[in-house]
């Protein structure tokens, strides 16, 4: 799209200058709250992250932090159109626009939009990187695992709107560009799904052929002749630390057989963990004998 000929002031700073026939409008005057509670036990229940918007809960692919509830009696009423906002992780975009009737969490704020404004297009606006960081400047809390965007502060914030006809325009638009992006993504996994398919095919026959005990003259032995174990240590997190020097490894932290350093959490070093050390800096596999997901490899300890 091109750049706009003409811009003028916002007055607001965080937002600088917009194109001279967009308004910048309060949110209060855009998004009406809704306060209808369910009570039917067999509504739907549905789901907001920050990745994929509104979902319905039973079709969630990412974690949101909702757990199953044993009654969604009292839970918030959302219509089709409405838009949904998870108030405490306002921060990462978990909020947007439902294409569904349902329900969700009291921990969520639910509104109908005025009539004259585009959804989609505040479905695409509220969940931008800068618009994420303008939520979480105005968010109460001391750590960001406690902000809460409260619906009056939302509503006390600021909106760009653009002319409906240019609204509509940007949707268009954005949603030609998702869909192109989606089809190369899915294109690309199904690239992944055949290599790994290959790369298995390799090992398969590497192990079941290759070095079949009645063809070769390879010795089989239990591991346990070969390799010591370190079980799992219960840590607290009240222990967990920024600044601590012990990286604790978690199995969040081994994704597609890889350990990520950096996601690491950190203890203090302390006599009674060194059982559970890895010490020996060199080549070590971390399995987790429960998966079948990745979620093991061999690393090495820096």
């Amino acid at each position: 799209m091109n750049k706009y000929p003409v811009y003028k002031p916002s007055n607001i700073p965080w937002i600088g200058d917009v194109p001279e026939h967009w308004d910048v409008v309060g949110n209060r005057r855009i998004f009406f709250e809704r306060k209808e509670y369910n009570t039917d036990e067999h509504a739907e229940l549905l789901s907001v992250s920050q990745y994929t918007g509104v979902t319905k809960k039973k079709d969630a692919t990412v974690k949101t932090g909702m757990h199953d509830a044993d009654s969604i009696n009292g839970y918030r009423i959302v219509r089709e159109g409405d838009f949904v906002m998870n108030y405490m992780l306002a921060w990462n975009g978990s909020m947007g626009i439902s294409r569904y009737n349902g329900v969700t969490s009291p921990a969520y704020a639910v509104f109908h939009i005025k009539e004259d404004v585009n959804k989609w297009y505040l479905h695409y606006l509220l969940r931008l990187p800068f618009m994420n960081q303008y939520f979480e400047a105005y968010s109460t809390g001391m750590v960001k695992s406690r902000l809460r965007l409260y619906p009056d502060t939302f509503k006390s914030l600021y909106s760009f709107l653009p002319p409906l006809s240019e609204q509509t325009q940007i949707v268009r638009y954005l949603d030609w560009q998702v869909s192109r992006i989606n089809k190369l993504i899915s294109a690309k996994k199904k690239q992944i799904a055949l290599l790994k398919e290959q790369k298995q095919g390799v090992i398969n026959k590497t192990i079941y052929t290759d070095l079949n005990p009645a063809k070769s003259s390879f010795l089989f032995v239990k591991l346990g002749r070969l390799v010591s174990f370190i079980n799992g240590f219960a840590f607290d997190s009240g222990n967990f630390s920024n600044d601590g020097e012990i990286p604790v490894i978690r199995i969040g932290d081994i994704q597609d057989d890889k350990l990520d350093y950096n996601s690491c959490i950190k203890v203090k070093s302390d006599e009674s963990l060194l059982p559970f050390c890895v010490k020996n800096r060199e080549r070590y596999c971390y399995r987790n004998e429960w998966s079948n997901n990745g979620e093991n490899c061999f690393f090495k300890i820096n």
